[in-house]
């Protein structure tokens, strides 16, 4: 009898590590099905520039050559042109429009 107490102890403990098991793999399958929030599209920047410093073909040049870091949308509003930036890192939102102000007044100065 002593030895069927042993192997009985023994088959319960194996179940039991088993039953441990099979309680850790559905916990990470739970965590598996989490869904996940959507990124942010990135942040918007929008800045007014006066028309007679900035010329609409300055801006139109600087605007292609900073197209791959962000959407760049110009339009006019009285004596001003309104540039909005979307779709920027917060790295780029703090220094995106400082360098795109002078990009652009330096082609509206220097004419190739």
């Amino acid at each position: 009898m002593a030895t069927t107490k042993k192997t009985s102890r023994r088959k319960s403990a194996k179940a039991g590590k088993a039953r441990a098991k099979a309680k850790v793999k559905v916990k990470t399958k739970a965590k598996v099905k989490k869904k996940t929030a959507p990124k942010p599209a990135g942040r918007r920047v929008t800045i007014r520039l006066d028309v007679a410093f900035y010329p609409k073909k300055a801006l139109d040049k600087a605007s292609k050559a900073f197209a791959h870091l962000a959407t760049i949308k110009i339009t006019r509003k009285g004596s001003l042109h309104e540039i909005e930036f979307s779709g920027l890192s917060a790295s780029l939102a703090a220094r995106l429009p400082d360098e795109y102000t002078n990009f652009a007044l330096s082609c509206s100065v220097v004419k190739p």
